[in-house]
C-alpha cells in the first residue's frame, strides 16, 4: 500500500491518512514528474490544442 487509512470511532467520524514507507519512497519520483510538467507546460498545452482531446 502507498497510503494507510486509520478510522476512529468518534462522532463526528474521523479518518486519518498517512503515507506508508512505500509511499514515502515514491515521493521523489512524483516531485520529479511535477518538475518535468512545470518545465514543459507550454509544450504540453500546445499539444493539447493540436490534439483537441
Amino acid at each position: 500500500r502507498i497510503i494507510s487509512r486509520k478510522m476512529f470511532a468518534e462522532i463526528p467520524p474521523r479518518v486519518e491518512y498517512e503515507l506508508t514507507e512505500l509511499g514515502k519512497d515514491l515521493l521523489p519520483h512524483i516531485r520529479n514528474l511535477i518538475d518535468w510538467a512545470k518545465k514543459n507546460m507550454q509544450k504540453i498545452e500546445e499539444n493539447r490544442k493540436l490534439n483537441n482531446w
